[in-house]
């Protein structure tokens, strides 16, 4: 129950802030759960250390890991804008692939 009410909020207070002050935050919050989201963080390492290959040094892998919890912050930014954003401007921002 208290994540639902997390998301409430968060929801609540992305929507009454600028954009850029949101996606500045999530910024932030990609980095704290980068930080210290152990768990998270280190399957998310494990996964891309296969996905990049033997190759790739820990520093690459860490780099990738740290864009992904960033990407995923910047999504719920999107998703919680959804509501107020007008049905035009978001058509304007999505792109359709026909087969």
């Amino acid at each position: 129950m208290w994540r639902y009410r997390l998301f409430r909020l968060a929801a609540t207070l992305v929507q009454a802030v600028p954009l850029g002050l949101s996606y500045t935050l999530a910024w932030l919050g990609g980095w704290l759960a980068f930080r210290f989201a152990a768990g998270p963080r280190a399957a998310l390492r494990a996964n891309l250390r296969h996905v990049l290959g033997p190759a790739a040094t820990d520093a690459e892998v860490d780099r990738a890991v740290q864009g992904a919890f960033r990407t995923s912050a910047y999504n719920y930014i999107d998703m919680f804008r959804i509501p107020v954003v007008a049905p035009d401007a978001l058509l304007q921002r999505t792109t359709l692939h026909h087969p």
